[in-house]
């Protein structure tokens, strides 16, 4: 039975800097893995279903995590089913291949077909690519925004490559398995390392980099931002830049060229942008929702945290936020290294 955290991540900066023959764009981002993110568990043999389900029902909130509804109060989370019952056949948060032994159960509905979840492709390409049928059950509590340019599919797809790999023995390095991971998304390789870096390309060229610790108040608004759309976009190329070298991009103050392009196309991420300039440098994760900003402390970030969940920031619709710290290794590298 293993039960790890799936972190997210930020890019603290963001740089197109042209369009590739291959029809993607290439980039030059930092990233930085966060102490803030999903909870995945994993469990084999007899009974696997249910020891995944309890490990969810057991695993701990963040006092620093909030839902806040479009008038500004407070959304208290409902006390989630007993998870026992997800496994039951058609149950809604529950999905099965029972001919590949792959179970998996999540905290609420994940919207989608288990063949086209990032989290069971995982697990499929390692057995076929070791050519080994473990049978596996997986749980999340899914915490992390989905579409708010956090990574939280690419952290699951990881995730799920590492805890497997070491679960059933399957003996694959870091690097295969980030190999791998390239074929699910292109942050995923990012996420198997689990390092602060410079990433490049469309994602695979990733270079480790030393970043200090710092502590972010990251709130995501209700809206969904389609990646392709804003890459599609045909003002975007306005705002390429220039290659920069690596320690130009470290030197030069963070910057992103996807904020002008999404806050014309979402004002709630430009008023979010605008409420945040209080505490601190505002910044948009990837191509958004989620914007965040540096605090001094962890004792700054915690009452920027009380103030924006007492007090409505007025964006048009709701809004989720958190208190994170960067976390290189990341927490589930640290947990799958003891």
């Amino acid at each position: 039975m293993l039960t790890l955290t799936a972190p997210c991540k930020l890019n603290l900066c963001l740089y197109v800097t042209g369009k590739r023959p291959d029809g993607f764009h290439n980039l030059q981002s930092v990233f930085t893995p966060l102490s803030f993110g999903d909870t995945m568990s994993f469990a084999s043999g007899a009974m696997a279903g249910l020891k995944a389900s309890m490990a969810l029902s057991d695993s701990a909130e963040s006092d620093y995590y909030a839902k806040i509804d479009a008038q500004g109060h407070r959304v208290k989370e409902s006390p989630g089913a007993a998870l026992a019952q997800a496994f039951m056949p058609g149950h809604e948060l529950s999905q099965f291949d029972t001919e590949n032994g792959i179970e998996l159960t999540a905290t609420q509905p994940l919207g989608i077909k288990l063949q086209d979840n990032l989290i069971y492709r995982a697990a499929r390409l390692l057995q076929e690519s070791t050519g080994q049928k473990f049978e596996v059950a997986i749980g999340i509590k899914k915490r992390i925004p989905m579409g708010g340019g956090l990574g939280g599919g690419s952290s699951n797809a990881a995730t799920t490559l590492l805890a497997l790999n070491q679960m059933f023995k399957l003996g694959l390095t870091i690097d295969q398995l980030a190999e791998l991971g390239a074929q699910l998304g292109s942050d995923v390789p990012f996420f198997v390392y689990g390092t602060n870096a410079l990433v490049e390309g469309r994602g695979e060229i990733i270079t480790p980099i030393d970043l200090p610790e710092q502590y972010f108040l990251v709130v995501t608004p209700q809206v969904h931002v389609s990646t392709k759309d804003v890459f599609c976009d045909p003002e975007l190329k306005s705002h390429y830049s220039a290659p920069r070298s690596h320690e130009a991009v470290l030197s030069e103050p963070f910057g992103n060229d996807l904020v002008p392009v999404v806050t014309k196309k979402f004002c709630e991420i430009g008023h979010t942008l605008e409420r945040l300039v209080k505490y601190g440098r505002p910044a948009m994760s990837g191509s958004g929702a989620s914007c965040f900003v540096a605090c001094s402390s962890q004792e700054a970030a915690q009452a920027a945290f009380a103030e924006v969940t007492q007090h409505n920031l007025n964006l048009g619709c709701g809004y989720s936020v958190f208190v994170a710290h960067s976390m290189s290794p990341s927490a589930t590298i640290a947990a799958l290294a003891q």
